[in-house]
């Protein structure tokens, strides 16, 4: 185990995870995302990565709705 990076992300139950991260969450500028695997037992692992996509995150607009009275 170690003491740094982001380990809340942590979760492998043996099948395919799926993880969203918003780069907005991270301070910095930076020009490339690291994808990597920490085996902290003298085992082999296998590690396979698919459908991987970078997209602009827009936020959106809250929206307000006002009930009816009898709708209460």
């Amino acid at each position: 185990t170690q003491s740094w990076g982001r380990n809340d992300h942590v979760g492998y139950s043996g099948g395919w995870q799926s993880y969203k991260l918003v780069l907005d969450d991270f301070n910095g500028n930076f020009d490339r995302i690291v994808i990597n695997n920490d085996a902290d037992a003298p085992l082999a692992t296998n590690v396979y990565f698919r459908n991987i996509r970078v997209c602009q995150y827009t936020p959106q607009e809250p929206t307000t709705e006002f009930l009816a009275e009898e709708e209460r």
